[in-house]
């Protein structure tokens, strides 16, 4: 069964990772973004965000949603 998880933390892009998001709790997750919202995340790179989705291997994290948090 694959666990629904919610991460906060910065945005970020790099070529190694494609998206990823530095978690405010330490670590970092790699994103598996749906073609459907790649405008909406490159328009938050660099942002703190709030994203939801499902936890697909030990480090990574389908999303479903993605929202901009205010500090």
């Amino acid at each position: 069964m694959r666990q629904l998880v919610t991460v906060a933390g910065m945005l970020r892009y790099s070529s190694r990772f494609d998206y990823y998001l530095e978690a405010d709790s330490g670590g970092y997750w790699l994103l598996d973004v749906p073609f459907s919202k790649t405008q909406q995340v490159d328009d938050l790179l660099h942002s703190h965000v709030a994203v939801r989705g499902v936890r697909s291997g030990f480090a990574d994290l389908s999303v479903f949603t993605i929202e901009e948090q205010q500090d």
